[in-house]
């Protein structure tokens, strides 16, 4: 009995291994081109690098590019109120797993500061 229970343990521990080393560089990209989107629309915004929305896409395609992520011009999403852009991509990877088994991770990174995506979304619930 404790040579299975060391035998589980061993391959819950494989498992988790596997999984993290499949799974962490896929998330770390996310966050990082995340961030870039974000760094992107407040220079953009502010003036320091004045930008169309195309030179913006492009930026956005170069940087996605360096990170791995699988992006096309057509899934990045611009919009401007007055200088301010918010910046928006969505994005599936599919990872193949051992077995022939696929995991599809579906990403959707954003420009936009979350706390205050958040609140506008409450604002939006109280007031309807």
């Amino acid at each position: 009995m404790g040579r299975i229970k060391k035998l589980v343990s061993l391959l819950i521990f494989l498992v988790a291994v596997y999984l993290g080393w499949t799974l962490v560089p896929i998330y770390l990209a996310s966050y990082q081109f995340q961030d870039s989107l974000v760094t992107l629309a407040k220079f953009s915004a502010a003036g320091v690098v004045p930008r169309t929305d195309d030179q913006l896409r492009e930026d956005v395609l170069k940087k996605a590019k360096e990170l791995d992520v699988p992006l096309t011009p057509e899934a990045i999403k611009i919009n401007r109120e007055g200088p301010q852009a918010e910046i928006s991509a969505d994005y599936t990877v599919v990872v193949d797993l051992i077995g022939g088994k696929k995991l599809t991770l579906q990403f959707n990174p954003t420009s936009r500061d979350k706390a205050k995506a958040a609140e506008a979304a409450q604002q939006q619930k109280g007031g309807n």
